[in-house]
């Protein structure tokens, strides 16, 4: 649909809505303003709708809502993005058919919380793709956290995407068994703290991730960091992808360095790793100078990859990788 349909448009869309007994796709994808008619209009029964994405043009802190009369009993691809839905709504919605579930910049007050998503999860047993984004900071029951008593298991799931903040991640991703799982994304807000906590969900996905990886490739930048693992050399898409949102340079190799200890089992049949750094301007680079990472970051980061047969990396980045394979006596670390 166009971002901005004229009133001839809207009544086109709204008439086709009308034959519940033959939709089977709907995607929206104009501004909210004028997509509240064609959402009220969704209001009833789609028996043959199989597919439906919600992907408004938001303004301002507009959001929106599905009718609590909705229903789509063969529903298998659900993406909804900038909505205020409720958990409990999905309910509307029966999962036993879902396939894809992709959930973006839900709204802290939508009452999102782990619990009630996990309920939810555990009635869709076909799931194969699930993708939620918390572009805002949830409540974590004033500081105390959640408190977690269900556990799920997703026989089909093959890949999981969560951005957002750690605490809720935490919360939810040990309650949640993926024995088939090939690929995994995971980009988190700024954290202040270095804590062995971070680095725990990565345990359980280790634990559970069998997706093939050969090749690794570790991206640093003013703004970033990336652990990217590939089935292979060149392959576009990922197998394992961590994005960490911290400016300070000494802290994303260490924090990599933590992250990559507990998911060496993933890391054993790596061969190929590629060190990248983009520098910035001026002002940058001394930023990253009174930042430097550890010598002995490095060399964690290193034994991570027992089995590498090439490395690769940018020109920065050589004085001080070289410098971390040095022993306190100048010679060469003979496990690196």
């Amino acid at each position: 649909m166009t971002e901005c349909p004229n009133s001839e448009d809207l009544a086109g869309i709204l008439i086709a809505l009308q034959r519940r007994d033959r939709v089977r796709r709907i995607r929206l994808g104009v501004h909210v303003s004028d997509m509240q008619r064609i959402i009220a209009a969704i209001d009833d029964g789609f028996p043959m709708l199989e597919y439906l994405c919600i992907m408004p043009v938001t303004e301002g802190s507009m959001k929106w809502i599905l009718p609590r009369t909705f229903r789509a009993p063969r529903l298998r691809y659900l993406i909804l993005t900038d909505f205020t839905l409720p958990t409990q709504s999905l309910q509307l919605i029966p999962g036993a058919g879902l396939v894809t579930l992709t959930l973006e910049s839900v709204d802290p007050s939508a009452e999102f919380n782990p619990e009630n998503l996990l309920e939810q999860l555990s009635l869709m047993h076909h799931l194969q793709l699930f993708a939620i984004d918390l572009t805002f900071p949830f409540p974590d029951n004033g500081g105390n956290g959640w408190l977690i008593t269900i556990h799920v298991i997703l026989p089909n799931l093959r890949s999981f995407a969560f951005r957002g903040q750690r605490a809720y991640l935490e919360a939810f991703l040990p309650h949640i068994a993926t024995p088939f799982l090939e690929s995994f994304y995971i980009s988190l807000h700024n954290e202040l703290t270095l804590s062995d906590a971070h680095v725990q969900p990565y345990i359980i996905t280790a634990e559970n991730f069998t997706g093939k990886v050969t090749s690794a490739v570790l991206q640093f930048n003013v703004w970033v960091c990336r652990v990217v693992l590939y089935p292979d050399v060149g392959v576009w898409m990922y197998s394992w992808c961590l994005q960490l949102n911290y400016r300070n340079f000494g802290w994303q190799v260490a924090i990599a360095a933590q992250v990559l200890d507990v998911i060496r089992p993933v890391l054993s049949e790596v061969v190929h790793l590629t060190l990248e750094f983009q520098e910035g301007s001026a002002t940058t680079q001394l930023a990253r100078l009174l930042n430097n990472p550890d010598s002995e970051d490095w060399s964690k980061v290193l034994r991570a990859f027992g089995n590498v047969k090439t490395l690769s990396m940018h020109n920065g980045l050589v004085g001080e990788v070289s410098r971390s394979l040095l022993s306190d006596g100048g010679e060469y670390s003979v496990d690196l």
